[in-house]
């Protein structure tokens, strides 16, 4: 949950290929790389490990072998006209988690 935060809390744009308000949850991100080019990062489920995608990069997984991941939704939410925020809700082993982050370069 952490590492999606901060990459959305770091990211320059939300992509219109994410998928949103419905398991299993896609979400990708417009962002930069470390040297300042532009990139993405994208977050989504592969059977039930939550896996992350850089770039070009291979997936990788962001859970443990033997943790799975039961349901995972993204929501949108426009937090001025401006602003816009991401909503996960993460649910691994019964236990439920969510979190929201405002885009920093989305501040007006």
């Amino acid at each position: 949950m952490e590492r999606m935060i901060r990459e959305i809390r770091s990211a320059e744009s939300i992509d219109p290929a994410s998928i949103f308000g419905s398991h299993p949850g896609y979400l990708k991100l417009n962002t930069l790389d470390d040297l300042g080019n532009p990139t993405s990062i994208e977050f989504f489920l592969n059977g039930t490990s939550l896996m992350a995608k850089e770039g070009t990069s291979q997936p990788e997984s962001l859970t443990a072998s033997s943790t799975d991941v039961s349901n995972l939704v993204f929501r949108q939410i426009s937090v001025s006209a401006d602003s816009k925020a991401v909503r996960i809700e993460l649910e691994i082993s019964s236990e439920k988690f969510y979190d929201t982050a405002i885009l920093r370069k989305s501040y007006k």
